[in-house]
C-alpha cells in the first residue's frame, strides 16, 4: 500500500502570543497562530508498508527512522516494514506533518478524524499541513484558543496554471526543536502584537484572499510577498530580520528586483517561493536563478495540489499526481 501526500508552504502566521496580550478591543478573544498557506503538488512525500518478515530490517534513512517513531506512538499498529521517500525534514515543507499524517493513513487510521493529529503531536501551532494533507488547496487557517487544534476557516483552489518556484540555498534548515521554541518565548509588546495580526488579517481578508478568488495574480502575488515579510517582523530579533538568514534575504530581494510579483520564504525555511503566471514564466525563472548563483541545491517547479493525499496499492501504475 502506498499513501502519497502534498507538502506545504507556510506564509506566515496570524498572531504570535504576546504576554497579557488574550482579547482585541471589543473583548474576542485573540486566536493564537493561524495563518495562509498552500500545498505544492511536486514536493511530495511517499509512504510505503510491506509485511515485516522478521529479517531484521534496519530504518535505512532519516525518513524511515522517523516514520517507525510515528508507527511506535500509534497503538495497535500492525507489524509491517515502513520505508518513505520524500524531501528532508525542517526545510520549511512541512515534511513532519505529511509524514505523520502519512503514516497513519497507510497504517489505517482515518486521516480525517482528529484523533490521528492529537496523538501524533500535529496541529500544535498550525493546522494547515493538516487539512492540506486531507483536502490540498489554499488553507486559511484562523487559529487556536486553548489546547484545541487549529480552525480552519477556509479552502480555496488554486488555479492550475500558477505555478511556484521552489529554491533552497545551501544553508542548514536549522529552525526547529528548541531554537524556534526560544523564539516564539521572546517577550512582546502587546501593542504590536496586536497590531501586526489586525495588518495580517487585513491583508489576507481584503487582498490575498478576494485575488485568489478571482484569479488576479497580480494582487494575490504582492499581497503574499507584504504578508510574508510582515508575518517574519515578530521574528526579526532572532533572526536578524524578517527572514531567516542573510542568504535568504538576498535571495528574495534579488528574485523580487527581477519584477517577480511574489517571493518569499516558506515557514522557517531555508526553502524561498517564487510564483509564476505560467510553467514557461516558471521555467525562465528557475533558469535564471540556476545561472546566476551557486548556493542553491534545488530549484524545482511545481503547481499547487488541490486534491490532497493519494492511497493505491503499489501495484497499481500511473501517475500518483492524477
Amino acid at each position: 500500500m502506498l499513501v502519497s501526500a502534498p507538502c506545504r508552504l507556510h506564509f506566515g502566521l496570524f498572531h504570535v502570543p504576546a504576554d497579557g496580550l488574550h482579547h482585541g478591543t471589543d473583548g474576542t478573544p485573540i486566536r493564537k497562530y493561524g495563518g495562509l498557506g498552500m500545498m505544492v503538488r511536486d514536493q511530495r512525500i511517499s509512504v510505503t508498508v510491506d509485511p515485516d518478515t522478521g529479517s531484521g530490517h534496519e530504518p535505512s534513512a532519516p525518513l524511515d527512522a522517523r516514520a517507525n517513531l510515528i508507527k511506535s506512538k500509534l497503538p495497535g499498529s500492525p507489524p509491517v516494514r515502513i520505508s518513505v521517500s520524500g524531501p528532508p525534514e525542517h526545510v520549511g515543507l512541512g515534511v513532519g506533518t505529511a509524514l505523520a499524517m502519512s503514516v497513519g493513513t497507510v497504517l489505517g487510521w482515518d486521516p480525517h478524524s482528529d484523533q490521528l493529529p492529537r496523538l501524533l503531536g500535529r496541529g500544535n501551532r498550525s493546522g494547515i499541513g493538516i487539512e492540506g494533507f486531507r483536502r490540498g488547496g489554499f488553507i486559511v487557517d484562523d487559529g487556536k484558543i486553548g489546547d484545541e487544534l487549529p480552525i480552519i476557516r477556509e479552502r480555496i483552489e488554486v488555479p492550475a496554471d500558477w505555478h511556484v518556484v521552489l529554491i533552497r540555498p545551501k544553508i542548514p534548515g536549522d529552525w526547529y526543536g528548541d531554537r524556534e521554541r526560544m523564539a516564539f518565548c521572546r517577550n512582546r509588546t502587546p501593542a504590536n502584537a496586536f497590531d501586526t495580526t489586525r495588518r495580517l488579517r487585513d491583508l489576507a481578508d481584503k487582498q490575498i484572499l478576494p485575488a485568489l478568488k478571482s484569479n488576479d495574480f497580480e494582487a494575490f502575488s504582492q499581497g503574499i510577498t507584504l504578508f510574508n515579510r510582515i508575518a517574519g517582523e515578530p521574528f526579526a530579533v532572532d533572526q536578524g530580520g524578517p527572514y531567516a538568514s542573510p542568504v535568504i534575504a538576498d535571495l528574495i530581494d534579488q528574485i523580487l528586483a527581477w519584477g517577480v510579483l511574489g517571493a518569499g520564504q516558506s515557514s522557517w525555511g531555508p526553502t524561498v517561493f517564487a510564483f509564476a503566471e505560467g510553467e514557461d514564466e516558471a521555467i525562465g525563472l528557475q533558469n535564471r536563478l540556476m545561472n546566476s548563483r551557486n548556493d542553491i541545491e534545488l530549484a524545482g517547479i511545481t503547481p499547487a495540489d488541490n486534491r490532497g493525499y493519494r492511497v493505491s496499492t503499489q501495484e497499481q501504475t500511473g501517475n500518483p499526481h492524477e
